[in-house]
């Protein structure tokens, strides 16, 4: 077990090197004549730390999950509900919280529904077209260095 005091001070560590990443040593951004390339520059960087923490992240699960630290949890699902320490091993514990599902929308089974209580097909169509609404469309920012062409 660690004591708290060290438990700060690993966390910080993490979290220094991590926020140096793009703005220290080889990765530092380039020199430019744009005051703005470095907002755009450390959105590049994020969005290279956010897609390699989530790889990292997923490939130590999925070794967590061979070495039985860890359960699939598609495999084997919990209840929602559910909170408990699955591992404790000397420095680190793994813990599991399952949420309450939200809930889906099965529409086909509406228009069943509709159908099986004697709604005509043509009535069942327009009331479920007139109960949709068009959600905010996903906007996906990407930054990327400019390769020069030379």
């Amino acid at each position: 077990m660690l004591s708290s005091k060290v438990v700060v001070q690993y966390v910080a560590k993490v979290r220094k090197a991590f926020s140096d990443i793009g703005n220290r040593n080889a990765t530092v951004m380039p020199v430019s004549k744009r005051n703005t390339d470095s907002l755009a520059w450390e959105l590049y960087v994020a969005t290279e730390l956010a897609s390699s923490a989530e790889a990292r992240k997923k490939s130590a699960a999925q070794a967590c999950i061979e070495a039985g630290l860890m359960f699939d949890h598609k495999e084997h699902p919990l209840p929602a509900g559910t909170e408990q320490t699955i591992y404790s091993g000397e420095i680190v514990q793994i813990t599991v919280r399952v949420n309450n599902a939200a809930p889906r929308f099965n529409s086909a089974k509406l228009k069943a529904e509709m159908l099986r209580h004697k709604i005509s097909s043509e009535t069942a169509d327009k009331i479920y077209q007139a109960c949709l609404i068009d959600g905010t469309p996903a906007h996906v920012f990407r930054a990327a260095p400019i390769v020069s062409s030379k």
